[in-house]
């Protein structure tokens, strides 16, 4: 019955709506926008995270009141039971942020754990107004089928955009687990048994004890990217957060790996053409962009450089592994970092504690040397660019795996300046760093380099 209706309503409905995925079900008394959104858009409550988005609330709350004001007297206003807020999650084409108003009409928070009144929104993001930005709680919802089918679809359409990685878990037969997942680190084997499993509906390791494939991780990395980036624009609060950073480690400038890699870079950029990993120097991700003001990064750059060392003594420094080449259009630089990867969750921690910084740990296991290849060979390609095979003898090759293998990094605090777009990488160049502090591995432990 439900089929059939919603082919009556496809029937009955303009031939633009008649264009639309039926899984979508009615858009009622929206239509789907065909406006571009740009950054930084207000989908829904969630995206709420500045002091900017807090005093727009108060002013949109006190200016709902001026406007029931005008239209009622104030004998009824003074009775009369209002409730104004918000919903989430929504169908696809409501989701732009609006406010809902009930005048004697009940109230915007039911059982289904939907609402949220402007009210307590207010004071949620006076209180913590990265709250949403962290997304990192798991909060369960009520919906109806129609709701249900809306985000089902939604997240299908996702996973196709991004190929290997997961946004929907069926976890009960009328329970479903919506949103991306964290990814482990990126393993060289097992890809398709792990790409097997995730199909199957495992779950990610931490969760259901399965690791996800180094495609998930990829993509997933590179979402964190395009959000981190976004994130770094945010600077509404200039008083309380000057600037944005980021913690990578980087090879040692100067070095021979520094030289070899930067040469073989612009080797594939010469026959390849550029890609979105130019926009960074070649790095390995430690933390997300997080922001900070001049005190709380004085304090950080206090305690690093113990923290770090106590790491390097126990697990030692970082080592390069094979270049892979992943389904989603990567290559990568396979790296095994313990020490830099355990750094990374005590900075987390410590930062929070110390000096009130909200600061998201990497996975330190891979630089990206290339990404949006859709094409194996061309993969391929830029792989042995990168990386000498085993068996060949000839003295290129072995200056390749010598120099890989004496490899030297230096961990570097980034702040952000100006943030380009690969739309833009030939006019404007790369995203633009200043180094706050740059500090060499091996000067912190005599790491033996391995021959």
């Amino acid at each position: 019955q439900q089929q059939q209706h919603q082919q009556q309503q496809q029937q009955q409905a303009p031939p633009r709506d008649r264009q639309l995925d039926p899984d979508l079900g009615s858009p009622g008394d929206f239509r789907f926008s065909d406006v571009p959104k740009p950054e930084n858009y207000l989908h829904t409550y969630r995206d709420l995270h500045t002091r900017v988005h807090t005093d727009m609330l108060g002013q949109l709350w006190e200016g709902t009141h001026r406007f029931l004001r005008s239209l009622f007297d104030e004998n009824f206003m003074a009775h009369a039971t209002i409730s104004a807020g918000f919903h989430y999650p929504v169908r696809t084409q409501y989701a732009t942020l609006h406010m809902q108003v009930r005048v004697n009409a009940g109230n915007i928070c039911g059982d289904d754990g939907r609402g949220m009144e402007v009210g307590q929104l207010i004071e949620t993001l006076k209180r913590d107004r990265m709250a949403f930005e962290r997304d990192a709680e798991t909060v369960k919802y009520q919906v109806t089928e129609n709701v249900k089918v809306s985000l089902l679809a939604a997240a299908s359409e996702y996973e196709q955009q991004n190929p290997g990685e997961s946004a929907c878990r069926q976890v009960a037969p009328l329970s479903y687990e919506l949103g991306a997942t964290a990814m482990p680190t990126i393993h060289d084997e097992g890809e398709e048994a792990e790409k097997e499993a995730e199909e199957e509906g495992e779950q990610n390791k931490g969760e259901g004890g399965i690791a996800k494939s180094k495609d998930e991780q990829d993509a997933q990395n590179a979402a964190d990217d395009s959000r981190d980036s976004q994130i770094a624009l945010n600077h509404e609060v200039a008083d309380e957060v000057p600037a944005s950073y980021l913690v990578n480690i980087q090879p040692a400038e100067g070095s021979v790996f520094y030289t070899m890699l930067y040469e073989q870079r612009q080797k594939c950029a010469d026959e390849f053409g550029a890609d979105p990993t130019f926009l960074y120097p070649l790095h390995v991700s430690v933390t997300g962009f997080f922001e900070a003001s001049e005190f709380q990064i004085r304090r950080l750059r206090d305690v690093i450089p113990e923290m770090l060392q106590r790491e390097l003594k126990d697990a030692g420094g970082p080592t390069i592994g094979k270049v892979i080449c992943t389904k989603t259009g990567y290559v990568l630089f396979d790296m095994q970092a313990s020490a830099i990867t355990n750094f990374s969750q005590r900075l987390g921690e410590v930062s929070s504690r110390q000096c009130g910084l909200h600061i998201r740990p990497k996975a330190v296991n891979h630089i990206s040397l290339a990404c949006n290849r859709p094409e194996e060979a061309i993969r391929e390609k830029i792989r042995r660019i990168f990386e000498a095979p085993e068996d060949a003898m000839d003295d290129a090759s072995r200056l390749i795996r010598e120099t890989r293998d004496g490899a030297e990094f230096d961990l570097v605090i980034s702040r952000l300046l100006a943030r380009s777009s690969f739309e833009r990488l030939s006019e404007d160049g790369p995203h633009k760093f200043t180094e706050v502090v740059r500090i060499p591995l091996n000067s912190l432990i005599d790491i033996p380099t391995p021959r």
